[in-house]
């Protein structure tokens, strides 16, 4: 055989590691994030602990009224955000979490803590919002008014019904 070049001489063996290897980190991050993921699956879902005051629902719905009136907010918007109201004021007044039910769900809960006219309100409000946001009924301004009117009157229920 031939003497090997002068070179390759100097060639030692692998050297040794000074931090841990790369895919240890790139393991310890996908274990960190499938911890993650799945702890944040499994956890119950919460309700907003900082439902709006009786005031603030008021004066919400004040400001949506008068930002629809003065045309600052498009119909399908204002509906959008009366249902978000009322059902905050429903979670507010009854404990219901409203924004995770469907309204059939909604209906069936509020059926034993409302009165049956609020309950009539709240199946109209529902109803005509269902409509509107899944059903392609176009948000008219009749449509509009009619919702304006039940979820004021809806709210007032809900906050006159309020016990201490």
């Amino acid at each position: 055989m031939t003497a090997a070049p002068a070179g390759l001489r100097d060639i030692q063996g692998p050297l040794p590691l000074e931090t841990l290897p790369p895919f240890l980190f790139s393991a310890g991050v996908i274990l960190l994030i499938a911890v993650l993921a799945r702890r944040r699956l499994h956890s119950p879902i919460r309700v907003a602990a900082d439902a709006p005051t009786d005031a603030s629902a008021a004066n919400s719905l004040a400001a949506l009224v008068a930002d629809y009136r003065q045309g600052r907010c498009p119909g399908i918007q204002t509906l959008l955000h009366l249902d978000a109201l009322v059902r905050d004021a429903l979670t507010a007044a009854t404990g219901i979490p409203a924004h995770c039910l469907t309204a059939q769900e909604i209906l069936a809960q509020a059926a034993t803590l409302l009165a049956s006219g609020d309950l009539a309100l709240l199946n109209g409000f529902l109803d005509l919002g269902d409509r509107v946001k899944f059903a392609g009924l176009q948000a008219s301004p009749e449509r509009v008014e009619t919702a304006l009117d039940l979820s004021s009157r809806l709210i007032f229920a809900l906050q006159v019904g309020r016990t201490p």
